[in-house]
């Protein structure tokens, strides 16, 4: 019988080892890397395996009820790591929303800390009891520890893309979401961090950064909003592509829009949120724009800027929504023609206005059927404008190795499009990762719904 590696674990000494896993969003991504950087302020060492390691922190998303049910069921499976003498802790939006009830559910963890409180990591590294830290604040940006952070090992998935968080927290209280509940109000870091921190990645060789925030265009810092402060990045470092995500639909500027049509830099890539295409229930989540208003926005966009990649989010099966309303967001998904989309059932999550004012009455089977449909329609659509660029060849920055073939690269055009090709001319002392940062024409020669296919021009 296949017996379990046995941990070993090194409490008590000088040294401390931790292991992290991150799920869901972008800024957890981040959010792990300042863990990181405390924990190693203080001698620990990052394990590469979680059985090596002394305190193992899982960093966490609530947006869906699947996801906290994932982050449960893993945490069962490391008990036996806890009986070894691990301690396991919980990280983020889990540890914020779920609070006590974590320590009711007879899950084997001995602390929990909210995003707006992994200051408290060093102490629970020495002292790693039973506890929660769950404060949520209006000023914490972390910059002084965003000062001393080192580039990321890996980026998120390869060694030329980074994070760049320019704010925390949201004020928009859509009803569904719960954002604002465990990561508390908007604030701004300063542009004076964010390009120290840009200029020390792009030293490091990083060649793109995602601008990170929960509505990255309502930044605010003295003088400057995110128009000014994309500008200040473009004039103030040399990082070779900027992105952003996520932009709110409600307060997206006309010179946001005139920036990118002029700034090649600029990446020709959105993600626009809409989540309905029903002018009611838009209305009872909150959004605080129509349908036609979104659809405005859109055309604004594709008649500015050249090639543009629009995404969007959707929410199908909010409480109320009937079948007129799925008929209206399969109506604006047409007109608004986007290249790609995420898509999702509507999952009540405790604390939200929905949760407490909006009876989740859309049956499981209903919201399972109405995505289906969506999703087929949308991955249709993504095929077809991608088969577009069949024949047209491209700038394409090579940033990895295909996973599912070693001897193919991925990367992505000025428009962000993920594109597989193939390289010639590799030498004997040579590998595919030496290619990384590279700039290659690319003829696209076929497409998938979510990927361009081609080769290098001759």
């Amino acid at each position: 019988m296949k017996t379990k590696k046995q941990p070993t674990h090194y409490m008590g000494a000088n040294q401390k080892n931790f292991f992290i896993e991150t799920y869901g969003c972008q800024m957890n991504e981040y959010d792990s890397r300042l863990a990181q950087s405390l924990l190693e302020k203080e001698n620990a060492v990052k394990t590469k395996t979680v059985e090596e390691a002394d305190i193992i922190l899982l960093n966490t998303c609530a947006v869906r009820e699947n996801a906290v049910n994932k982050i449960f069921n893993r945490i069962q499976s490391l008990a036996y790591l806890k009986k070894n003498g691990a301690k396991i802790g919980v990280l983020g939006c889990v540890a914020q929303s779920v609070k006590d009830e974590i320590f009711q559910k007879n899950i084997p963890i001995d602390f929990i800390i909210g995003p707006d409180s992994l200051r408290n990591l060093p102490e629970i590294l020495n002292n790693p009891q039973k506890s929660k830290h769950l404060e949520l604040s209006k000023e914490e940006l972390y910059e002084d520890i965003i000062e001393e952070m080192k580039p990321p090992e890996d980026a998120y998935y390869n060694k030329l893309s980074a994070f760049v968080a320019i704010q925390r927290g949201c004020n928009n209280f859509c009803t569904f979401c719960i954002v604002p509940y465990t990561r508390g109000r908007e604030r701004s870091r300063n542009p004076a961090s964010i390009i120290h921190e840009i200029d020390k990645l792009y030293n490091a060789g990083i060649k793109s950064v995602t601008l990170l925030g929960q509505n990255v265009n309502s930044y605010k810092y003295d003088d400057f909003d995110f128009c000014g402060l994309v500008a200040e990045i473009l004039n103030k470092t040399k990082i070779n592509r900027i992105y952003f995500t996520s932009p709110h639909p409600k307060d997206f500027p006309e010179k946001l829009i005139d920036l990118m049509a002029n700034e090649p830099r600029f990446i020709s890539q959105i993600h626009l949120p809409l989540q309905s295409g029903s002018n009611k229930i838009l209305k009872q989540m909150k959004r605080n724009y129509t349908a036609d208003v979104f659809l405005k926005l859109t055309e604004d966009i594709r008649n500015k800027v050249n090639d543009i990649y629009l995404s969007t989010d959707i929410i199908v099966g909010y409480p109320g929504e009937e079948h007129e309303d799925f008929l209206d967001t399969l109506e604006i998904m047409e007109k608004a023609d986007f290249d790609s989309a995420f898509m999702f059932a509507y999952s009540e999550r405790k604390y939200t206005f929905a949760s407490k004012k909006h009876k989740d009455n859309v049956s499981p089977e209903e919201k399972q059927n109405r995505l289906t449909i969506l999703i087929d329609r949308q991955q249709n659509r993504s095929l077809v404008k991608n088969k577009y660029h069949i024949g047209r060849t491209l700038s394409v920055l090579a940033e990895s190795v295909s996973r599912k073939n070693e001897k193919e690269l991925i990367g992505r055009d000025l428009s962000g499009r993920k594109t597989v090709f193939s390289v010639d001319n590799i030498s004997e002392n040579e590998s595919l990762e030496d290619k990384y940062g590279n700039i290659y024409k690319i003829k696209i020669t076929g497409a998938t719904s979510s990927t361009l296919l081609g080769i290098l021009e001759k």
